[in-house]
């Protein structure tokens, strides 16, 4: 009989937990496990860089706090190592270089660089008209 406590961390897949994480994780705990969406509600999911597999592990098992519990019934073992694989990959994702911006994401940066696109053309456009006068 497998101790109750033990939970497998065998192999998952990243691209599988990926998905699962995102269709059950991520309401809460944002696609780049940062955590704070709900701070509105004065619930504030934690941000989970720093957390180990295994307390990732057991937290979707067993539910901390007002977190729901995902048992096997819901999310067998695979399924499990898949998201805690995900997790981990995630926390320390690899630097490219440049400003990462936190890490907050493709909307926040691709904002970034169209706020800075708007600029360079207000700029071009100010330095062509305020040159004729």
């Amino acid at each position: 009989s497998q101790d109750l406590a033990t939970i497998p961390l065998d192999g998952g897949n990243i691209g599988e937990g990926g998905e699962l994480y995102r269709r059950n994780c991520a309401p809460c705990h944002r696609t780049a496990v940062r955590g704070g969406v709900l701070a509105y509600a004065g619930v504030n999911p934690p941000n989970l860089v720093g957390y180990s597999a295994p307390l990732v592990a057991g937290a979707i098992r067993w539910g901390p706090g007002p977190m729901p519990k995902f048992p096997p019934s819901v999310l067998n073992d695979h399924q499990l190592d898949s998201i805690v694989d995900y997790v981990v990959s995630v926390q320390r994702p690899p630097d490219p270089g440049g400003s990462p911006l936190h890490w907050y994401g493709p909307v926040a940066e691709g904002f970034a660089a169209w706020v800075i696109l708007a600029v360079l053309i207000g700029l071009t456009v100010w330095i062509e008209w305020g040159g004729k006068g």
